[in-house]
């Protein structure tokens, strides 16, 4: 059994541990514990749930900032290895797979698991390539005056396509780029792509380039943002920065200073998904965006329509108040 967990982690595990058991520290916040003359499966169970139970108890995050969660991997002789190096091994994918699910979590070992660990990691190797080898391209989805239909922009679409497990959606990949480092890369390579090809069109047409939460975590955005607009040539008037929410919940102060930064470059900045997950109509009044996209499923929903219409009637009065300037008539022309 393998345990990923911080300080304040000894004694607790010691109390739910007995003196045939053996605990130790294997290196920052994972410990092992080998537990040995279990009966069955329940033996094991017991004792995960034990440990989760006293940490739930003590390390309560609403009474004290410095608590921490636990996640725990199982695997057992004989069932899952039968030596000591693959039945480690095996507790770690365990362990991997609880921290995947959250905090608060145990999970015993499968070979199903071990599969899909192992894409996963292949995953992870190929994405941190992706951009050297080429495999990155962007689409270009129009969007277009409902009056008249004529395209006044395009929104960039990052595709990946895998040469080993052919195209991937974001969806899929963005998450996981997220979770090794390799959005920042990536994101300066969307924006840096999109400029160049933008500047090639019509002057009238405009760009939209979405920019996630964690990039806002790199302190020189706004710099790196001018520099591609001066190394590719595109007035900063015709690129749109598409943003969430999401980006003012870690840091609000400084991700208001981005935005504020950025737009006195002249970009152009969108709010985007309006409607979902954390909005709030505050953030409207934080920072003057220069347009607002709600979530298509206010559009699309025919059982809450009428709410649907409130929300939208609501977010244009507020929005209109806080003096934004959207451009009119504007909706998104979905890609083939």
């Amino acid at each position: 059994m393998r345990l990923s967990i911080k300080s304040r982690t000894c004694q607790k595990l010691f109390d739910v541990t007995d003196e045939r058991d053996i605990v130790a520290r294997i290196g920052g916040d994972e410990f092992l514990i080998i537990k040995r003359d279990i009966a069955d499966v329940r033996d094991a169970q017991q004792l995960a749930s034990a440990i989760l139970a006293a940490f739930a108890r003590d390390m309560d995050i609403t009474r004290d900032p410095m608590a921490v969660g636990v996640s725990i991997g199982v695997a057992l002789f004989p069932a899952d290895a039968i030596d000591a190096e693959t039945l480690r091994h095996n507790a770690d994918v365990a362990l991997y797979r609880a921290k995947e699910r959250g905090r608060g979590m145990a999970c015993f070992f499968d070979l199903e698991m071990e599969r899909l660990v192992r894409e996963r990691r292949e995953l992870e190797h190929d994405l941190r390539h992706a951009i050297t080898r080429g495999e990155l391209s962007l689409m270009f989805q129009p969007l277009v005056a409902t009056a008249g239909g004529a395209i006044v922009g395009y929104e960039a679409l990052l595709r990946w396509a895998r040469p080993t497990r052919g195209p991937l959606l974001p969806d899929i990949f963005v998450p996981i780029a997220e979770d090794i480092g390799a959005i920042i890369p990536i994101g300066e390579w969307v924006l840096k792509q999109a400029c160049r090809a933008a500047v090639r069109w019509p002057a009238h047409v405009n760009i939209a380039v979405n920019v996630l939460a964690v990039q806002f975590q790199v302190p020189n955005l706004p710099a790196i943002v001018e520099a591609v607009l001066a190394e590719t040539g595109l007035a900063a008037t015709r690129l749109e920065l598409e943003v969430t929410e999401s980006v003012m919940l870690r840091d609000r102060a400084s991700a208001l200073e981005a935005l504020h930064r950025l737009k006195a470059l002249g970009v152009r900045i969108v709010m985007d998904d309006f409607g979902t997950g954390y909005s709030s109509l505050s953030n409207l009044q934080a920072f003057p965006f220069d347009k607002i996209k709600i979530d298509r499923s206010f559009a699309t929903s025919p059982t809450t329509r009428r709410h649907a219409r409130s929300f939208v009637r609501l977010s244009a009065s507020v929005a209109a108040s806080t003096c934004l300037s959207w451009p009119k008539g504007w909706r998104r022309k979905r890609s083939a």
